[in-house]
């Protein structure tokens, strides 16, 4: 396609035409509307942002947590400390389900409240 031809085309049809312009005319390719690409770049950001800096919830929970170990988690990276914290809410969780299962026959009060 030549550069006077490429001058003729209207712009503002290519922007929000549903098909691809192909000089070859026998292949038609289906792209995204402008605004489903708005749309799916924003999350893309979105989660990339969230990724680089932490909500304030994230925040408050690692802060929180210096502030109840003190001395013993300050040569700790907020990374490490967020796994141990992590795994302590695993555990935690799982003892609990257990403690629950030894008291209410065998099932958990979540097994018991989807029942009723």
């Amino acid at each position: 396609m030549g550069i006077a031809q490429l001058q003729l085309i209207d712009q503002k049809s290519v922007l929000f035409s549903k098909e691809e312009i192909n000089p070859f005319g026998d292949i038609k390719v289906e792209r995204p509307r402008p605004e489903t690409l708005i749309v799916k770049h924003s999350k893309i950001f979105e989660s990339t942002l969230s990724n680089i800096f932490p909500s304030k919830q994230e925040e408050t929970r690692i802060q929180n947590a210096r502030l109840i170990m003190g001395e013993d988690v300050k040569h700790l990276s907020d990374e490490d400390l967020e796994v141990f914290l992590t795994e302590f809410q695993y555990l935690i969780d799982c003892w609990l389900d257990e403690y629950e299962k030894q008291v209410f026959n065998n099932k958990t009060l979540k097994e018991i409240i989807k029942e009723g």
